[in-house]
């Protein structure tokens, strides 16, 4: 699958500010729940590492993109909340998607106001989620960050330190 499908892709997957819920890569953020996430991710994914999440305390779902028939995608964490819904997802994926990402974001969602964190990062915000382009970190990935609103705020998140893979 060549950059261009891969980011036509990501861009469907991006919803409406009239939407009440924010879809990533076909799950519903807030809505899905593991049940449903671990039965799809099986049918297209290989390995599937399962943990709990240091965000959120509930349990979290790693893939490697590419095993998704995801070109461009490295990484993909789906973390939930401890009731089992999925809160945030975290897609790492080449730097050089940053800027079409980050149009097809501009095209749908209300840019927040401008953070110190450099040239590579911009947050954007919908009617119930917060989506961060995170570039900042040294090396040749970006990370896409999906979050409901309620876990955002309530975790008080530090953008620069979250990564992907914190597990207790």
């Amino acid at each position: 699958m060549n950059i261009l499908k891969v980011l036509v892709l990501f861009a469907a997957s991006i919803p409406t500010l009239a939407s009440a819920s924010i879809q990533v890569l076909g799950f519903e953020v807030g809505v899905s729940t593991l049940s449903q996430v671990k039965a799809q991710l099986a049918k297209h994914s290989g390995k599937i590492n399962v943990s709990t999440s240091s965000l959120t305390g509930g349990p979290q779902l790693k893939t490697i993109g590419a095993r998704r028939g995801i070109d461009g995608h490295t990484k993909v964490c789906y973390i939930f909340d401890v009731n089992q819904k999925l809160a945030m997802v975290m897609v790492d994926m080449p730097k050089t998607n940053f800027n079409r990402t980050y149009d097809s974001l501009s095209a749908k969602y209300k840019q927040a106001p401008k953070e110190s964190f450099g040239a590579l990062f911009a947050k954007f915000e919908g009617v119930d989620e917060t989506i961060e382009l995170d570039g900042t970190q040294q090396g040749f990935e970006m990370q896409a960050r999906y979050f409901r609103n309620d876990v955002f705020q309530r975790l008080g998140l530090q953008t620069s330190s979250v990564s992907l893979g914190q597990t207790r």
